[in-house]
């Protein structure tokens, strides 16, 4: 038979955990785009994989890489990136996806627009 009274008494501390979920990955494609001078505008789409499930959405930010003195980017917080006023050359770009439900996701992808020069 187990006396439980004579055991010495302990306090136990409940303490909140401050540790976040873990962050999922999701796999962020990008296609790569090359144009020909004259034309000087491209988009580039970033694709996670997975999707998000309905009624949620994802973050985007486009960062160009690359040192181009040149050109416009537009929506460099939406899934498709705009480019303007391309000039030749290779423009490197990564995008951050991030965002949905908790625990969240958390993806990286690189996409290029080579602009080629003008046919003779």
């Amino acid at each position: 038979m187990l006396d439980i009274f004579r055991g010495s008494l302990q306090t136990i501390n409940f303490v909140e955990s401050t540790t976040k979920p873990p962050v999922a990955q999701v796999v962020v494609e990008v296609q790569n785009r090359n144009i020909t001078l004259p034309e000087n505008k491209a988009t580039l789409t970033a694709f996670s994989i997975p999707e998000p499930p309905p009624g949620v959405e994802y973050d985007y930010e486009w960062i160009l890489l690359s040192k181009q003195k040149n050109g416009e980017m537009e929506n460099a917080r939406n899934q498709t990136l705009s480019l303007t006023h391309l000039e030749e050359g290779t423009y490197q770009f990564q995008v951050t996806v991030t965002g949905g439900r908790p625990p969240g996701v958390h993806g990286v992808g690189l996409g290029n627009v080579t602009v080629l020069p003008r046919k003779q």
